[in-house]
């Protein structure tokens, strides 16, 4: 979750503003929140479309619509986990090759961020212990290409499947870098101040907020 926090510096000017209005400052800075989180909710949508490596519309749906919170606002960051193959591969191709032992197929590459670490697959542990087979690409049933990957045999209960899809962190893991963070702040900052100001404004002249 993202919540916008208040300089109560600001408030407090704008408190000796409002003068015999003061009961209506509850209203001004409701206001002002509910017209600041939208701007905050986009901006860290950009940084987060710029930053990782998953396709746009993964990201537009996890950063959720901005609530109204009594006399605050929010909006949450949320996304199931992504399949591996949500992100940046290199190379997106077929490594499962037919009549060539697994450990001989070669691997591929990816990243999480543009900017960030390079993985290999060679190295990238799956199964929720850790101990499946190093990841391969190959066509799924349907024909699409997808990260996968083998059970150690010696977990793998009569019955149960052999091959899985190989997960990655979802869109809120990326959510709580710095960067974003400092762009809601910075955001926040700028804009609350401009319409707390506007919605005291209003008020003072008689309008509605």
């Amino acid at each position: 979750m993202i919540e916008i926090q208040i300089d109560q510096r600001q408030i407090a000017a704008e408190l000796a503003r409002l003068g015999v209005v003061q009961h209506n400052l509850a209203r001004a800075v409701k206001a002002a929140l509910m017209a600041t989180a939208p701007k905050v909710r986009a901006d860290v949508i950009g940084v987060l479309e710029r930053d990782i490596t998953v396709g746009n519309k993964f990201v537009r749906r996890a950063v959720k619509a901005v609530r109204s919170m009594g006399s605050g606002a929010e909006f949450r960051v949320f996304s199931k986990s992504l399949f591996l193959d949500d992100y940046e591969l290199e190379p997106r191709e077929r490594t499962a090759r037919p009549g060539m032992r697994s450990k001989e197929w070669p691997g591929f590459t990816y990243r999480l961020r543009r900017d960030g670490k390079l993985f290999h697959s060679y190295g990238t542990p799956t199964g929720s212990d850790g101990t499946g087979s190093t990841p391969f690409i190959a066509p799924t049933a349907q024909g699409k290409l997808r990260v996968m990957y083998r059970r150690n045999p010696g977990r793998v209960q009569a019955g149960e499947d052999k091959v899985f899809l190989a997960y990655a962190p979802p869109i809120q893991y990326h959510a709580v870098a710095p960067q974003v963070e400092q762009a809601a702040r910075d955001t926040a900052m700028r804009i609350f101040h401009q319409e707390l100001t506007r919605a005291v404004d209003n008020i003072l002249k008689g309008r509605a907020v």
